[in-house]
């Protein structure tokens, strides 16, 4: 064997070095042992999520057909006993992961061995206590957030999100307090710790940051909130229209409404209801779509009484009924897959911590911490309890197939849902991950491409579909919702622009010329001839010059460098290269990188006619990223 290779004879039987070996082993064996623990206490609280969908079980038997509630039965025994399998076999495997290194250790010799102990030791406290101390001290979720209450509904607190003080002043050249707005509606299911996980994975504070106004949405406490507990897509809708209807009158421009998983898909049934008259563009993350039955295939074999929210229901003192939150839990892990047992995660955790401690690192990091804490309910130690209400809607609309004239069985406030009633000047941005098995692509914007006008999808929606799940944009805003800064940051420029040229060139002028705002604040640039005419117009102006005015004209040149580069380029390549209108309009993420995917390029497309041309456009395109960067 390795170690008595490398041992010397009288080295074996040295009383000391034996002796310290033989601690190091009862040292891991205890902190095994503590490791151990903990796993089975998750082990019992993971088993005691089982018994709520149980006990729901045996009241629907009270009134359910004998044939169904034995289906029902034997689904959830089914369940149970996967569940119970899989934590039995990550037991089994990480014990089995640790005894194969202790061996190695073992083998290795009195350094490897002492190593070992001092690294498994290691690994128990950031894994165990340690990682619930370092949980205690994150300044995590939407309590630690600085934020100052603006408006009030009877079932929302509408929240304005206080920037750092080195945060931007302003976006596209305008003060915050005219910069267009934005309205997060995050999902109950998910809570609206959601969008403020920590300092750097706070959605909220990232565009709060970036000189954009941020407002939430924040649903009030179902627990104390009665009306919160009889809350229904009516009353969403309304309270949707009252909160953009007052940021809207704050910031004089319309608002762009944010809707994360289960908020993106209400937002914009609301939307559809034509019922909300201040949001003209809508930023979609991750978020269902509806229409294409995503539910279909895990409800076959599942009776009625069982497949819709009644199972997951429980009664308040109040007599209302709302959804307990435990009990979604598990059907939401049953539909995606990656969402596994509280006691795997804990494993895998485990692991994955021993093994950057043996590399060196210190184990899990803050965001991992948070990651995990917010996985495992947060400070309530378990997910929020919801609405009845919304989440019957979200289940229907994600269960129920879209008509081919874009109808729903959906009415709000007595008129019907349909695909096709979209507001003509709504912009729509899908944020989507092709790793994300809750929210699939297909589900999230099928009915979308499905039953829209081509006209719509010229330009006014836009796809943003990126290699990650579904929790990946709340955690990586800085890097996966730039094209959402790049938007509203062209929104901005378009509405200071007409308001500039209503203001100085006069309604008379603009009709003149046949200019409408609709021309202006659109999702496609101007015609190069309005765009000279508008310039030289602003430009000669006897009026005093404004940074306002200078903005205004920079837009204007940067609209025409985009098309110069649609006409030099294909649409296909562009698009390919993930470079948008709004990249080079809004001024924002036109990084250095796509500069130089541009410039080489347009020296291919270089020939002897258009060789000027194409040297202009490379040192205006240069020029932006210079004023940016």
């Amino acid at each position: 064997m390795q170690i008595f290779k490398e041992l010397q004879p009288h080295d074996i039987f040295y009383f000391k070095r034996n002796m310290k070996m033989f601690g190091n082993i009862l040292n891991i064996a205890t902190t095994q042992q503590k490791m151990l623990g903990e796993i089975f206490s998750k082990e019992k609280r993971e088993l005691e999520k089982t018994a709520t969908p149980m006990k729901n079980v045996s009241e629907i038997a009270q009134t359910a057909d004998p044939d169904q509630t034995q289906a029902v039965m034997l689904r959830t025994i089914k369940e149970a006993t996967e569940v119970h399998l899989t934590n039995l076999n990550s037991i089994t495997e990480a014990h089995g992961f640790f005894g194969s290194e202790f061996i190695k250790a073992l083998f290795g010799g009195p350094p490897t061995l002492e190593k070992f102990a001092d690294d498994f030791a290691i690994t128990e406290e950031i894994s165990g206590p340690g990682l619930r101390k370092k949980q205690s001290g994150l300044k995590y979720g939407l309590k630690n957030t600085a934020k100052e209450l603006f408006y009030e509904t009877p079932h929302f607190n509408l929240f304005e999100i206080t920037p750092d003080q080195d945060a931007d002043k302003g976006l596209a050249g305008t003060p915050r307090e005219k910069v267009k707005p934005m309205v997060f509606f995050l999902p109950a299911v998910l809570g609206s710790d959601v969008g403020a996980l920590l300092e750097e994975m706070n959605m909220l504070k990232y565009f709060a940051n970036k000189g954009i106004p941020v407002y939430l949405a924040d649903l009030k406490p179902i627990d104390t909130t009665e009306a919160v507990q009889n809350i229904g897509i009516d009353e969403y809708t309304a309270d949707m229209a009252l909160m953009t209807a007052k940021t809207t009158e704050k910031h004089g421009k319309p608002t762009t409404a944010v809707g994360y998983c289960m908020g993106g898909s209400l937002t914009t049934i609301a939307i559809l209801s034509g019922e909300i008259k201040n949001v003209d563009a809508t930023f979609r993350i991750v978020a269902p779509g509806g229409g294409e039955g995503m539910f279909d295939d895990l409800l076959a074999l599942v009776p009625p009484e069982y497949s819709g929210t009644k199972a997951a229901q429980k009664e308040l003192p109040s007599g209302n009924k709302i959804i307990d939150g435990l009990s979604l839990q598990r059907v939401i892990s049953d539909v995606d897959e990656t969402v596994l047992p509280a006691t795997t995660q804990y494993l895998e955790a485990i692991t994955r911590t021993f093994k950057n401690v043996q590399k060196g690192k210190k184990g899990i990091s803050e965001k991992g911490a948070a990651i995990q804490y917010y996985l495992n309910g947060g400070p309530a130690g378990r997910p929020p309890n919801i609405p009845v209400g919304l989440t019957d809607m979200c289940f229907l609309l994600a269960h129920d197939k879209v008509a081919d004239d874009g109808s729903t069985t959906i009415h709000i406030k007595g008129k019907q849902v349909n695909f096709r009633k979209l507001p003509e000047n709504l912009r729509i941005v899908n944020f989507l991950g092709n790793k994300d098995n809750i929210a699939r692509i297909s589900d999230s914007v099928g009915p979308m491409h499905k039953h829209l006008e081509d006209k719509y999808k010229r330009g006014q929606i836009q796809d943003v579909i990126k290699p990650v799940g579904h929790l990946a944009f709340a955690t990586g805003p800085d890097k996966l919702l730039i094209h959402a800064i790049d938007t509203q940051a062209q929104l901005t420029y378009q509405y200071n622009l007409w308001d500039q040229l209503e203001k100085e060139l006069g309604s008379d002028f603009l009709s003149e010329n046949n200019i409408e705002s609709r021309a202006v604040i659109s999702p496609q640039t101007l015609p190069d001839e309005i765009i000279d005419l508008l310039m030289n117009s602003l430009e000669n102006l006897e009026t005093q010059k404004t940074v306002e005015r200078d903005n205004n004209i920079k837009y204007l040149k940067q609209q025409k460098v985009w098309n110069s580069l649609v006409n030099t380029l294909d649409k296909e390549f562009l698009a390919e290269h993930e470079i948008t209108c709004e990249m080079v309009t809004g001024r924002i993420s036109f990084s250095s990188e796509t500069v130089k995917v541009l410039s080489e390029a347009l020296q291919e497309n270089k020939g002897d006619d258009n060789g000027v041309q194409i040297d202009e456009l490379i040192k205006a395109i240069t020029a932006i990223t210079e004023e940016i960067n």
